[in-house]
């Protein structure tokens, strides 16, 4: 499992530049996002809130914020699903032990940007326990959502496309922190 690879739709990989960024990038900095479907690994509040816990990460050094959509039929800019083989995007899951997941970069995939798709056939795991640790997955799909690459360069980073096994006390490191302030700008302290 420590050499899963991961996987994202409508790329190329760019080396040279921090965090190895996209050409693409949402427009928005306030940002919503739906889970609409849930893993049978984990409770729903496990996913809840550690979704929330990678969406913190990556605003905690941006000026991305994220807020929860949870009325049916109103729409999200980021969408997360648990899926199972064909589920209608053109990219399959393959089951235990290959592909974790895939993510659609923003503004270049239609109907799809944003999106996360996470392969329901893992086995995923909240804080070291058996299976992959989905904070970590959690936060490198979102990482593509927002419009970072791979970065093949940097294997401590959040954003290596190859997943290393639980880690604890995870934070991204410089190479995702300068690709997605690239993008977005840093966090603004405010003093009231």
């Amino acid at each position: 499992m420590a050499s899963s690879k991961l996987g994202t739709s409508s790329h190329s990989e760019n080396e040279n530049m921090p965090g190895s960024l996209t050409s693409c990038l949402i427009t928005l900095q306030d940002l919503t996002y739906k889970i609409q479907s849930f893993s049978s690994d984990l409770s729903r509040e496990d996913i809840a809130n550690t979704i929330e816990k990678a969406l913190h990460m990556w605003s905690n050094v941006s000026q991305l914020t994220f807020t929860r959509v949870t009325t049916p039929g109103v729409k999200a800019d980021l969408n997360i699903k648990f899926v199972s083989g064909f589920h209608g995007d053109n990219h399959p899951t393959d089951g235990p032990g290959k592909q974790l997941a895939h993510s659609f970069y923003p503004s270049n995939n239609r109907g799809l940007a944003g999106d996360m798709h996470f392969d329901d056939d893992e086995t995923f795991s909240i804080n070291g326990g058996r299976g992959v640790d989905f904070l970590w997955l959690a936060v490198h799909e979102l990482g593509h959502s927002l419009g970072l690459e791979h970065s093949y360069n940097h294997p401590n980073s959040v954003m290596f496309p190859y997943y290393k096994g639980y880690r604890p006390k995870l934070r991204l490191s410089s190479d995702d922190r300068n690709g997605i302030q690239h993008l977005y700008g840093k966090f603004a302290y405010t003093v009231t």
